[in-house]
C-alpha cells in the first residue's frame, strides 16, 4: 500500500484529495503547513508527495528543494494556481515530477500519481548490503532484513548507520 504525504493549506481543496487517496487505497499524511511537511519528511518514508506552492511556514517549493537536497527520491507532484512558464520552470527546477496548476479535477491528480508511481526510482541508490540480507538505504531512511521491511524509530536509524 503506498504512502503519500500532501501538503496542502486548503481545506475544502485538501479534504476532497484525501477522500480520493484513500478510496484509492493510499496511507495518507496531510498536513496544511509547510514547516509541518518538511518535519514529516524527515521522519517519514513516503512513496508520493503532493506539495501545494504557497504554504503558510514554507513554500512548497522550498519544501521540494529541500527534500531533494537531502537525497528524497519519491516523486513530487506541485499544485498551485501559478500558470507562468516561469513559475512552472521554478517548480521543476526545485526538483518537482509534476505540475498541476489550480483549478484541476482530481481524476487528473489520480491519473498523475498513478504514472509516477508505476515509474522506476531514475536516481542512484546507496543502498548498504550485508551479508545477512540486512539493507539499509539511508536516503530512503529505509531498513529491510530479507527483503521484509525493518521499522525503526530515526534514532535507531542513525544509530545503526554508524
Amino acid at each position: 500500500m503506498a504512502k503519500v504525504l500532501l501538503v496542502e493549506d486548503d481545506e475544502t481543496l485538501s479534504a476532497m484529495i484525501i477522500d480520493w487517496l484513500q478510496n484509492e487505497r493510499f496511507l495518507v499524511d496531510a498536513v496544511a503547513n509547510g514547516n509541518e511537511g518538511m518535519s514529516l519528511l524527515k521522519v517519514n518514508q513516503y512513496d508520493a508527495i503532493i506539495l501545494d506552492w504557497n504554504l503558510p511556514g514554507m513554500s512548497g517549493v522550498d519544501i521540494c528543494r529541500a527534500y531533494r537536497g537531502a537525497g528524497g527520491r519519491a516523486p513530487v507532484i506541485m499544485l498551485t494556481a501559478k500558470a507562468m512558464i516561469s513559475d512552472k520552470a521554478q517548480g521543476f527546477d526545485s526538483g518537482a515530477d509534476d505540475y498541476l496548476t489550480k483549478p484541476f479535477d482530481v481524476r487528473e491528480l489520480a491519473m498523475r500519481v498513478h504514472a509516477l508511481l508505476r515509474r522506476p526510482a531514475t536516481m542512484p541508490s546507496n543502498v548498504l548490503r550485508a551479508k545477512n540480507g540486512l539493507e539499509l538505504d539511508p536516503q530512503k531512511h529505509r531498513v529491510t532484513k530479507n527483503g521484509e521491511e525493518v521499522h525503526l524509530l530515526p534514532r535507531d536509524f542513525e544509530l545503526l548507520q554508524l
